[in-house]
Order: structure tokens, then C-alpha cells, then sequence
């Protein structure tokens, strides 16, 4: 029974036919109500006529013998008796029994006219009212079920297409689509399903591709090491090109070291416990990034610019340290010899904002979409030559959020990129610590600033 009901064509029929036939009843029974209203206040009229001439011939004749079977005519199938002193002088020829009766008493002196109607509750017009009620909710549910019918039809093409297109995915057919259906509203349907397919599609593309660039990642530090450890091993590094291969073995650990340091981090399913919340020197933070890049950005060729003014405001440092190092090593790493980095801490109405901003190759509008997935690379070829292993911005993304911060992007190919990260000045769901930093006032630190 339960498998039944199950069916949405069974629960539109249920639906359609279990109002119809509560009508029917409904009706009949509305019908009957009506016209026994009627007919019992008609018999009503008739017995109350039928007593008071009675009575008045019984006044007006009281020895005379009355003819009651002329009023017993009138009254057709209704009981009459007339008693008069204790004296039975009418009593029809058949007696009603005492249910479903309208009584009609009517008092005369020293006698008693009594008339009982027997109600009739299955009235020959009644039923016929029923029955058309019955013809007409019967073409109504024809038509409902038709109509039914033709919508269930309308409607299991596109959902026995967009089963047999979510089979064919889920047995590794990623080029299965449902395509256009025909209806508007499927049509939305099938756009929606074939794009989650595309995205499915794009995503195992992209994994496999990540697979393929982490192994490569791993494979040349692995390389370097195993190289060195077998000249080593036989002798073919000579006495005095040990420090060079120890330093290249340090290089090379250093680089696999971190490739799972980012690899642990993106798999953890938040970047820490809990944020360490305290006040911080955001401006100091900046500056000290700013000096730590500031060799970096030398020997590649570039100018690191640094721009601060004071911000105090609640929040992570090393989360912080975090994503705005993500920033400087992707703009130095794609900003050609001879370009600018910029970094910079502005306010921003009731928000701080860290901004590293290059004169690099750019990203594409489609790759600003994707950026911060966890395994899409914009350029792949270049990554693997910079030692970008793609994680990077996934995990910066994953620390703002835990900030309570967003990150920005403004970049048009071949002129360069910004990165922002957005900074609230005390998140509301975690309060400020009771004592800010020296020579910072709370006054200070929530007032809007310009750039």
C-alpha cells in the first residue's frame, strides 16, 4: 500500500477523485436537507388548515356527524385523530410510527385534534438533483484526469531523460547531457543539470591535472635528492662540491617540506582551532612583510614598495601573515624584471584593507572565477616552472574566512593584479580583548579613515 502511494500519478488521481465523491455526498446531503426543510414546512401549512377547519365544524356543528375522510384525503398519507370528552371520534385506517414525524396538535374545547407527518428522507427529487450533481463532477474529473494525464506525460520525458543522464554520470559518463527539452520550465531544469554536469566534468579534469602537476612537484625535489645522494654514494661529487650538493639538498627538502606543508593545510577542515584573537599593530605587521620580501624582490628585478599608516583593530596576525604573504609571493613570482609591487594598508570606512597590487602578466576574466579553488592553477606550464604548487590561494581564502575578512581581485591581462584582503575592525561574534595595543585608543581605532 505504502509503494502505491508512492506514485505521484496515484496521488493526483487520489487527489482529483477524493474531493469529487466528498462533494457528491455533500451535495446529496445538502439536497436532502433543502427539500425535507421545504416539505415538512408545506405539511406544516396543510395540517395546520386541515386542524383549524376541523376545529371550527366542531364548534359550529357540534352534533352533526363530520365526514373525515374529506380531510383525511387532504392530509393523504398523514395521521389524523380527533378525540372529543375522552371520546374517539376519528383515527385514520393506518398508524405512523413515532420517528422522523412533524406533530400538528390544534386544542378545541374539551377535545383534541392530533396530525402526524411522516417525514420521507429519500425523496424522489432529491435524488435526481444528486444525480446531475453526480454527471456533472463526473465530466470534471474526466476532464482532470485527462488532464492529469497529459501533464504526467509532459512531465515524465524530462525526468526519465535526467535519470538516465545522472546514470550515465555516476558510471563515469561525464559527457552524458540532457540537452533542450522542449517546456520552458525543463528547459531551466536541463541548462541547471548540464551545467553541475560541466562543473562535474571541469572538476575531474582539474584534479586529474592537479594529480599530475603534484606528482611532477613532488618528483623533481625527489629527483634532486636521490641524484645527490647517489653521487654521494659513488663518489662522483668530488670532495669539494659537497657544500654546494648539501645546499642544493637543503633546497630541495626546504621545497618538498613545504609543498606538504600547503597540502596538510588545505586538508584541514579549518586553517586552526579557533582564530587567536588580539589586537594587532596591522601597519607594523605590513612593515615587517615589507622588509622580509623586500631580498626577494631584488634579485628578481622588481621595486617592493611599502605604504602604512596605524591601524589597531582585533584579529589574527598570523592568519593575517598568511594570506598577505600568498599576495607578495604570486606578485613577485609573476611580475617581470624591471615592474612594481605595491603594498599597502589603507582604511576603508570600518574596515582595514591590505593590498598588494603588481605590474604583472595579469589574469583572465575566466581564471578570476576559479582562482581561489583548491585545485585550478591559471597557468599551469608556469607554475610548475616557479615551483607554484596552486594551492596558495585556496588556503588564503579559507584563512579570511576564518577572519571574518573577504578577499577582492581587480587584475586585467598584460597590465597586472590587486589582491585585497578585507579586514572588519572588531568581528562581532568574537569581542575585543580589554586592553588595545600602547598609544591606541578604542575611539582610534573604529573611526572611519580615508584612503
Amino acid at each position: 500500500m505504502g509503494r502505491f502511494f508512492r506514485s505521484i500519478r496515484t496521488r493526483l488521481l487520489v487527489a482529483t477523485l477524493l474531493p469529487a465523491v466528498l462533494l457528491l455526498v455533500g451535495t446529496f446531503f445538502a439536497f436532502n436537507a433543502i427539500e425535507l426543510s421545504h416539505q415538512t414546512q408545506r405539511d406544516v401549512q396543510i395540517a395546520d388548515k386541515v386542524a383549524s377547519a376541523i376545529g371550527d365544524a366542531l364548534e359550529q356543528q357540534p352534533r352533526a356527524p363530520i365526514d373525515y375522510r374529506v380531510f383525511q384525503e387532504i392530509l393523504g398519507t398523514s395521521e389524523l385523530t380527533v378525540t372529543r370528552a375522552g371520546r374517539t371520534l376519528y383515527q385514520s385506517p393506518t398508524r405512523l410510527p413515532r420517528r422522523s414525524q412533524v406533530v400538528q396538535e390544534h386544542f378545541e374545547p374539551g377535545g383534541l385534534i392530533t396530525i402526524r407527518t411522516d417525514i420521507d428522507t429519500e425523496t424522489g427529487l432529491t435524488l435526481k438533483l444528486t444525480a446531475v450533481a453526480a454527471v456533472a463532477l463526473g465530466l470534471i474529473v474526466l476532464v482532470g484526469l485527462l488532464a492529469t494525464m497529459l501533464v504526467m506525460r509532459a512531465i515524465s520525458e524530462p525526468v526519465a531523460r535526467a535519470v538516465r543522464v545522472a546514470d550515465r554520470l555516476a558510471g563515469g559518463d561525464l559527457d552524458a547531457r540532457m540537452g533542450a527539452t522542449g517546456d520552458a520550465q525543463f528547459n531551466r531544469l536541463a541548462h541547471a543539470f548540464d551545467d553541475m554536469a560541466e562543473r562535474i566534468q571541469e572538476t575531474d579534469t582539474v584534479q586529474e591535472q592537479f594529480l599530475s602537476d603534484l606528482a611532477h612537484e613532488i618528483a623533481t625535489p625527489i629527483n634532486g635528492v636521490v641524484g645527490l645522494a647517489r653521487g654521494a654514494l659513488d663518489q662522483t661529487i668530488q670532495p669539494e662540491g659537497l657544500a654546494e650538493a648539501g645546499q642544493l639538498l637543503e633546497e630541495e627538502a626546504a621545497r618538498l617540506d613545504k609543498l606538504l606543508a600547503d597540502l596538510r593545510q588545505l586538508r584541514m577542515p579549518t586553517l586552526a582551532s579557533a582564530p587567536d584573537w588580539q589586537w594587532v599593530r596591522v601597519d607594523r605587521l605590513v612593515e615587517a612583510l615589507g622588509r622580509r620580501f623586500a631580498p626577494d624582490a631584488e634579485r628578481a628585478g622588481l621595486e617592493l614598495v611599502t605604504r602604512t599608516r596605524r591601524i589597531d583593530l582585533v584579529s589574527d596576525p598570523h592568519l593575517i601573515e598568511r594570506v598577505v604573504t600568498n599576495f607578495l609571493t604570486n606578485a613577485l613570482r609573476y611580475t617581470p624584471a624591471g615592474g612594481t609591487v605595491t603594498l599597502q594598508l589603507r582604511r576603508s570606512h570600518q574596515e582595514a584593507v591590505i593590498s598588494v597590487a603588481d605590474t604583472g602578466v595579469g589574469i583572465s576574466a575566466e581564471a578570476q572565477g576559479r582562482i581561489f579553488d583548491r585545485f585550478y592553477r591559471a597557468d599551469n606550464s608556469r607554475d610548475r616552472v616557479s615551483g607554484g604548487t596552486g594551492l596558495g590561494l585556496a588556503i588564503a581564502r579559507r584563512a579570511a574566512a576564518a577572519l571574518g575578512a573577504r578577499i577582492e581581485l581587480d587584475s586585467r591581462p598584460g597590465e597586472g593584479s590587486e589582491f585585497r584582503l578585507v579586514l572588519p575592525v572588531a568581528p562581532p561574534e568574537h569581542p575585543a580583548p580589554n586592553d588595545p595595543p600602547a598609544g591606541a585608543s578604542r575611539a582610534t581605532v573604529q573611526a572611519p579613515g580615508g584612503r
